[in-house]
């Protein structure tokens, strides 16, 4: 087993084929991966972790970021994934990633992709929980809860 751990947030009663198939490139290159759900995922292949999300934030949590008045379940994951950084080892991993060869990653630090030499891509995400500037972002996304505010992309307050 791959030293690296990632993990996912869902929030529904199952994976459609598309994220099942995703998930299945971890486990298929002997990678840990973990989805963290507020309920049982009907679904979950074979050898993906079930994690509860309440480990990470209170299920009140998923209503905190609206936009327009409406929840906002990207500006959610946003917030899950910074407080999962400060208390797991894990490597943030959307649900839509393909995990094409084993990934070794025995460093610590943090893991911040590219997806233009301009736009940091957040999609494959770790942030060192020992670094300040993590707390500070964590601390000015807390004070936008239950804001109605117009949200800023993680990418662009770094």
């Amino acid at each position: 087993m791959s030293d690296a751990k990632f993990a996912t947030f869902w929030n529904g009663p199952e994976l459609s084929p598309y994220e099942i198939a995703c998930l299945n490139t971890f486990t298929a290159n002997d990678t840990e991966i973990a989805v963290y759900s507020y309920k049982p995922i009907s679904n979950l292949p074979k050898g993906v972790l079930e994690k509860d999300a309440r480990s990470i934030l209170s299920a009140d949590s998923l209503s905190a970021f609206p936009v327009n008045g409406v929840p906002s379940m990207a500006h959610f994951t946003d917030y899950f994934r910074l407080i999962m950084f400060t208390k797991t080892d894990e490597i943030w991993a959307d649900t839509d990633i393909l995990l094409l060869k084993r990934f070794d990653l025995t460093i610590a630090g943090d893991l911040v992709g590219r997806g233009k030499p301009d736009l940091l891509c957040t999609a494959l995400l770790r942030l060192d929980p020992r670094n300040p500037q993590l707390h500070d972002v964590i601390r000015r996304v807390e004070a936008m809860e239950n804001t109605n505010i117009k949200w800023r992309a993680a990418a662009s307050i770094f």
